[in-house]
């Protein structure tokens, strides 16, 4: 039974997270329709009240779909992209939290459940780039989002609609296993898992640097957080970590000559900060330069749109184009919108953290450590791109707070 469950969680999550965003109606929002008319027709079989949808978590979502609704009613935009965008997360969210009352996974399996579910996008970045066995095309075709744009030799957008989403899910995806492979004692196991969790940390560089960045920026998080009593600790890890910094520049950099050809774009898109550091002494990229230019001066000069919003999406272009997070939702929901949107992480946080000295807060650190640390890259990665509510990324955090939160409620 327990398999059986674990099984079903991971099928049905990785449906959700990775089926093509088409809008109200999709395999994500069917599938999560379908998880609560099961959970419901189960619970009316029991004569139990099946409405346990934790109101305090629903509630910023609730929220902002109120907000966009009396947005695009004041506007008379009759455009309804962000009404429809949450409404699909409210199903989404409904989905997620009946599919953990149903499986009623303990923490370590959730963690590794989890895991297995989303490393099935690593593998097939890889497959995708390297067209193992011929399967390269095959797979690319299973990605519908964007699929003539996914066409580049360099990297590969794997199941997700976007390099740097790709890069983003990979990286959550190798810091939930960072954090699970503690929980794997049996020595053959923990090899495999071992080899499961590099073969992900390798189809990173396939994907994107943003997605380097998020791995870097996640695993500080974490050491910061479970070391943060131990000062001497986190004194000689940074001077290791300086040390190997510099030490994996230096191989970089001497690798340059033996790339072969066919890898080469790959190799100094991946790495171009550090080559552009080594040749001229400036660590930047091309693209780096051209959001800083470009993408920070798109704000509305309309008052009423910059605190309120104009309720048109990024890809519209009617209120304003950018591809910074924060400046997407201030141009689509102003700056109130933005607000909502940080009370809706900062929200999560207090519900998750609350009750972190409670007596069942030591099965559930390593998942606690993992929300605060999913929810603070998250923060900093939307001043590159639009990741606030990015597809998987947001459902992977969502899941992993739902699971705290019911946890201790």
């Amino acid at each position: 039974m327990n398999n059986f469950r674990s099984i079903s969680f991971i099928f049905l999550l990785f449906i959700i997270m990775f089926s093509p965003n088409r809008g109200l109606l999709d395999f994500s929002t069917i599938t999560s329709i379908l998880i609560i008319l099961i959970y419901s027709l189960n619970c009316l079989r029991k004569k139990t009240i099946p409405f346990s949808i934790n109101f305090k978590m629903i509630l910023p979502l609730l929220i902002l779909l109120f907000y966009t609704g009396l947005l695009i009613l004041f506007t008379q935009s009759n455009h309804l992209y962000y009404m429809i965008f949450f409404l699909r997360l409210i199903i989404i969210y409904l989905g997620l939290n009946f599919l953990i009352e149903t499986t009623k996974l303990k923490p370590k399996t959730f963690l590794l459940a989890l895991f297995f579910s989303l490393s099935v996008n690593s593998i097939i970045t890889l497959v995708q780039y390297f067209d193992f066995l011929g399967f390269g095309g095959l797979l690319l075709n299973l990605n519908n989002n964007f699929i003539d744009y996914a066409l580049r030799e360099y990297r590969v957008m794997g199941l997700l609609s976007g390099y740097d989403a790709n890069g983003i899910t990979i990286a959550i995806t190798f810091l939930i296993g960072w954090i699970a492979r503690d929980n794997i004692l049996n020595r053959i196991n923990r090899l495999l898992f071992n080899l499961l969790l590099l073969i992900t940390l390798f189809s990173l560089f396939f994907a994107s640097r943003t997605g380097i960045v998020t791995v870097i920026l996640g695993l500080l998080i974490i050491f910061l957080l479970k070391n943060r009593k131990s000062l001497i600790k986190i004194i000689k890890v940074f001077v290791i970590s300086i040390a190997s910094i510099i030490l994996v520049f230096s191989i970089i950099i001497s690798l340059e000559e033996y790339i072969p050809a066919e890898y080469s774009e790959t190799y100094y898109f991946i790495f171009e900060p550090l080559i552009h550091f080594n040749k001229y002494g400036q660590f930047e990229t091309i693209s780096t330069n051209d959001l800083l230019e470009n993408h920070y001066t798109e704000l509305s000069t309309n008052q009423f749109e910059l605190l309120f919003g104009s309720s048109y999406s990024n890809s519209s272009k009617l209120g304003g184009y950018s591809d910074v997070g924060y400046i997407q939702i201030i141009n689509g929901l102003g700056i109130l919108g933005l607000l909502l949107t940080l009370y809706l992480y900062a929200s999560w946080t207090y519900l998750v953290v609350r009750k972190v000295n409670c007596e069942k807060e030591k099965s559930l650190i390593s998942i606690i450590i993992l929300q605060l640390a999913l929810g603070i890259s998250i923060i900093v990665l939307n001043f590159k791109g639009p990741y606030f509510f990015a597809d998987t990324i947001f459902y992977i955090y969502l899941i992993v707070s739902l699971y705290i939160y019911k946890k201790f409620n």
